[in-house]
């Protein structure tokens, strides 16, 4: 994950050519990559991250209830700080969350041809 930043790697730093190797080393010798997300969505409210813009557009996250809205719960939505600072919950009992949440997969493993996923943290953890 680039800066801790689901469904993203650092194409141009520390991790250029992972896919070149993924794809013509990695397969190429019956290896497997899988990579690691985490279920807690990156807040970033500069327009940077097109997972979290996406996510808030398609309602996909958990909303907090309480109506209250401030630099630290984005339009609403639930947060809790996790590895990449403030980070929002898909809601996965919601037909469109599970859509948007697939759609992140198939656009991430276009880029970066992925095995399988290591879903570390898979609840919404709070530290």
């Amino acid at each position: 994950m680039h800066k801790y930043r689901d469904f993203t790697y650092d194409k141009n730093g520390s991790y250029d050519g992972l896919d070149d190797f993924v794809e013509n080393v990695l397969h190429k010798n019956n290896k497997k990559y899988v990579p690691i997300i985490d279920a807690g969505v990156a807040i970033v409210k500069d327009g940077s991250y097109p997972a979290f813009e996406s996510g808030k557009q398609a309602g996909a996250f958990i909303m907090s209830g309480n109506g209250v809205q401030n630099d630290t719960q984005t339009d609403g939505i639930l947060y809790g700080k996790v590895w990449p600072g403030f980070a929002a919950f898909t809601d996965h009992t919601k037909k469109e969350a599970n859509e948007w949440w697939i759609k992140q997969l198939h656009d991430f493993q276009q880029e970066l041809k992925f095995d399988g996923l290591w879903l570390d943290m898979n609840e919404a953890a709070n530290f």
